[in-house]
Parts: C-alpha cells; sequence; structure tokens
C-alpha cells in the first residue's frame, strides 16, 4: 500500500467542514397546510392511541385476572386429586399390611383344623357310650304288656258281636 500524504487529507477535510457549515440554515420553512393539520391531528391521534393503549391494558388485564382464577382453580383440584391418590395409597398401604396377616391367620385355622380332625375322630370312635337297648328285649317287653292288659276284663265293657267286627274290618 502507498502512503497517502497529509497534503491529500488536508484539502479534503476542510471541504468537507465548509460544505457541513453552508448547507446548515437555522431557518425553518415554512409549513403547508397539510402539515399544519397533521400537527393539529397529532395530539387527537396521540389522546386515541392512549385511549386504545388503557382499553387494551383493562383487557389484559381481566384476561390476565380470569387466567389467575382458572389456575387457582386448576391448583385446587390438583390438591383435591393429590389428597385422593394419598388416601388411595394408604389404603393400598394398609390393605398390603392386613392381606399377609389374614392369610397366614387363614392358613393357621386350616392346618390346626386339619390336625384336630383325626384326633376328633379317634375321641367319637373310642368315647363310651351307654349301649342301645336290646330290640328283642324291647319287642317282648311290649308284646307282654299287651297280652296281659288284653287279658284283663275292663269293667262295664260288653263284647262285641262278631258280625260287627266283620263290618268294621271291611
Amino acid at each position: 500500500m502507498k502512503k497517502i500524504s497529509k497534503f491529500v487529507y488536508t484539502p479534503l477535510a476542510s471541504t468537507l467542514v465548509l460544505i457541513t457549515y453552508a448547507g446548515c440554515d437555522d431557518k425553518q420553512p415554512p409549513l403547508t397546510s397539510s402539515q399544519v393539520d397533521e400537527f393539529i391531528a397529532m395530539p387527537a391521534d396521540a389522546t386515541a392511541a392512549s385511549r386504545e393503549l388503557v382499553e387494551q391494558d383493562a383487557k389484559a388485564r381481566q384476561e390476565w385476572l380470569s387466567m389467575q382464577s382458572e389456575m387457582q382453580a386448576e391448583v385446587i383440584e390438583i390438591g383435591r386429586q393429590r389428597d385422593a391418590l394419598e388416601s388411595d395409597r394408604r389404603a393400598i398401604a394398609t390393605q398390603r399390611h392386613v392381606e399377609p396377616i389374614l392369610a397366614t391367620a387363614l392358613q393357621q385355622t386350616g392346618l390346626l383344623a386339619a390336625c384336630l380332625l383325626p384326633v376328633l375322630m379317634l375321641t367319637f370312635l373310642v368315647w363310651p357310650r351307654k349301649p342301645a337297648p336290646d330290640t328283642e328285649t324291647v319287642c317282648d317287653l311290649l308284646i307282654t304288656e299287651v297280652t296281659r292288659q288284653a287279658e284283663l276284663p275292663k269293667l262295664g265293657a260288653r263284647p262285641i258281636p262278631p258280625s260287627r267286627l266283620d263290618a268294621h274290618i271291611e
């Protein structure tokens, strides 16, 4: 690269300074009627824009409040569901604790019944019982009683004629 001398920069810099000062004029050109109308409408537009901004802000706050209340309701529902799950978990834990105890108790009861059944059967078979009365002896005794009563005469009883006996039999 070649070195550019200071003599080239100096005239260039001075020209830029002169153009800058010469181009700046403090006088403003007169406003046109359309520009005046725009300046007059600016505060009204700003008022409308600020009113719209306030309305949008109020709407956003209302939406935020409704979302907050929905979220609060969901939090309450989640808490209720968590409590229900916790109570179910406790019930299952209690059931898991009680079921083995019941199973063991039933198993032991069945084993005890199985062990006692032969003992009870042997006791029933070996236990002395009163001897049953002999049926022949009982029958003989009854026959003797009946014949004795038939042989005794009854007071005031009349004998039944055989013809009436035959009528009763048929």
